[in-house]
């Protein structure tokens, strides 16, 4: 679904219709521009595949064929790639694909999870599930990482600011969670 922010209007968002029942769609994320979105469409368990949708034209492609565990898609900010989380190599691993050619790039490798990409700057900040809790700047250019923030607690909603200068997160502290 869709709501407008200016008028408050709860749009429905035109999906590719499916010839099976027990489909469901979820992990929306949608283009800087606005002009397309991608999803995870999967049926009746936690596989599925990634498709993106040109919102003029309601024309939907499939980004990643392959049905894995795919979860946490998100634009880069020039909207040329669409970072995700997969487990296609056997863990659950970060992906980049370009959006025009579906050329598709694993980012990081490894037992644990690599979850909640956020990228700016041509730099991708995200949650390292292996030991601790680990909050990691990536460079995919040279793939050199750098551990920003550890802790014993789930990290979640890892994000840059509009800048890219900040990196926002909540952090399972105690009895609470903190942003």
């Amino acid at each position: 679904r869709s709501l407008r922010l200016d008028t408050l209007e709860d749009e429905a968002v035109p999906l590719p219709p499916s010839d099976r029942s027990g489909i469901f769609d979820l992990h929306p994320a949608l283009s800087p521009d606005g002009s397309r979105f991608a999803y995870v469409r999967g049926l009746l368990g936690p596989l599925g595949t990634i498709e993106l949708v040109e919102r003029a034209t309601g024309n939907a492609r499939v980004l990643v064929e392959e049905r894995a565990s795919h979860r946490d898609l998100v634009f880069t900010p020039d909207g040329r790639r669409l970072l995700f989380s997969s487990d296609l190599g056997g863990a659950m691993n970060l992906w980049s694909i370009d959006v025009e050619s579906g050329a598709r790039t694993q980012l990081t490798k490894g037992a644990g999870d690599d979850l909640s990409p956020s990228a700016a700057d041509g730099r991708i900040v995200y949650q390292n599930r292996r030991d601790d809790h680990e909050l990691v700047l990536l460079d995919p250019s040279t793939g050199q990482e750098k551990v920003l923030y550890t802790s014993r607690r789930s990290l979640q909603g890892v994000r840059f600011d509009a800048e890219g200068r900040r990196v926002l997160f909540s952090s399972d502290v105690g009895r609470s969670v903190d942003v």
